[in-house]
Parts: structure tokens; sequence; C-alpha cells
């Protein structure tokens, strides 16, 4: 599955959020949206989903039109939210039949997937028993991972999912995450304001500022940002350890 923004703007109020958007995501790319607070990242991934529209410029997905009708499309696309989203008074297995039981899934076909996706996320199966409250939270973001991934879409967009997780648990599922994506051939766009996590994760960083494109390119591309450019300064805001005395 591909996208394209193709002249996107979108304003909330007098605050134009996103403005005059051009931006290619290819079929089986990896891309990081990194920027800010308020950049419009969030936004961004919003209109892709067809959860927001544009108030200019239109939205392609495998170069159509986004449809009216947005149901259809969203069944085929994988979102994972920051903190996860799952619903607290559902199992893990209950939240991952969600869609598979509105769609009429045999039960040896959900199954097999919930097979396949514990391995893949690396978590025991003890933990289809267990209530959101009951996982921490870096295994809930695997199960949000793997709801995602439940119905095997095409596309995975995932909106700061390591946002809320401490240092140790990120680093790990970073890892993990890489490891994923590298494995699944699919779609992903990522939006993070860590452009650590960015170069780490994605073959192709797109850095949003004030609602517009400023630079896109590989992590290197990025280091070669003209000096005291916003690329430079997010560069050089990236807080290193001290160095051993």
């Amino acid at each position: 599955m591909q996208f394209a923004l193709r002249g996107i703007s979108k304003r909330f109020g007098d605050a134009l959020v996103l403005d005059d958007i051009d931006l290619d995501f290819p079929a089986a790319s990896v891309t990081a949206i990194i920027g800010s607070s308020g950049s419009g990242k969030s936004t961004l991934l919003r209109l892709l989903l067809g959860l927001e529209r544009a108030d200019a410029g239109q939205v392609y997905v495998d170069d159509a039109p986004l449809p009216e009708n947005i149901l259809p499309l969203r069944r085929r696309i994988g979102y994972v939210i920051q903190e996860g989203g799952l619903f607290p008074h559902l199992s893990t297995r209950e939240n991952l039949a969600l869609l598979p039981d509105f769609l009429g899934w045999p039960r040896a076909r959900f199954e097999a997937r919930v097979s396949e996706l514990l391995a893949l996320a690396d978590l025991p199966a003890s933990a289809l028993a267990r209530y959101p409250a009951e996982l921490s939270g870096g295994q809930r973001q695997r199960v949000a991972l793997m709801r995602a991934l439940m119905p095997d879409p095409p596309a995975l967009l995932l909106d700061e999912p390591l946002g809320a997780l401490d240092p140790i648990v990120r680093h790990e599922l970073q890892d993990q995450l890489l490891a994923i994506f590298q494995s699944i051939d699919k779609t992903v766009i990522l939006v993070t304001h860590d452009i650590g996590e960015a170069g780490f994760l994605a073959s192709r960083l797109a850095v949003l500022h004030a609602g517009r494109i400023v630079q896109t390119g590989d992590f290197e591309a990025l280091r070669g940002a003209e000096h005291g450019s916003y690329v430079a300064r997010l560069l050089g805001a990236q807080r290193c350890l001290p160095q051993a005395t």
C-alpha cells in the first residue's frame, strides 16, 4: 500500500496546522515523521487514516483519492497510538479478537494468528488472559501492535508508540520494532519527536516544522542540514550523557 499527500492544508480554528504538504510514502517503505510537539505530526497521520479531512488538497491511497466511505480502508491499515489504546475492561485475548469477531473469522484462524503474533511480539501466552492494568507498559504496547497486525494489513501507522515508556523498556522495544519492521514487508509510517529513534527505526525521515515539511531523507542527509536551520537545531537538541571524568 502506498500513500501520497498533495497540497494538504488543515486548520483547527485560526491555527494553520498543516500548510501545503506534498509527501509520498512508497509501498513497503519505513518513514518516520519527526518534529516538536504541536508541529502537526499526529494530524498528518490522522489524515492518512481518514480520521480527519483536509481543508485543501488530496490524500491518495494506491493512487486513488481517499474514499468517502473510509471504514473498509481503515480495516486494511494497522494503527497504534501512544499507550496502546487497549480497552481496559477486555483481556488481551478479547482486545485481539475485536476485529476478527467483527469480520466473522473462524476460531481456528484467530487462534493460529494469535500464535504467530505472540512469537513476533515476543509475548508469553500467559498474557492472553490478563487485562491491560495487569500488563507492564512494554507488554501493553506489544499487545497494541499485535492487535494492529491481526488482520495482516498492508500498512502500519504508529503515533508515538514508545513515548510513554521508561528508557530501558523503550530501548528494548526499539530493537524489537526494528526487527519486526524488517520482517513484515509493510508500509510503515511512524510519528515520533525523538530523532534518534526515528533514525534507528526508519530508512527515511521527514521533518515537520510549523506545519510544513522542511527536509526529507535518511539520517545522514539530515546531518548535513544548514547550520542554524530548524533541522540542525533539532539535531543539536538531543542531549548526550556527560562524559566520565
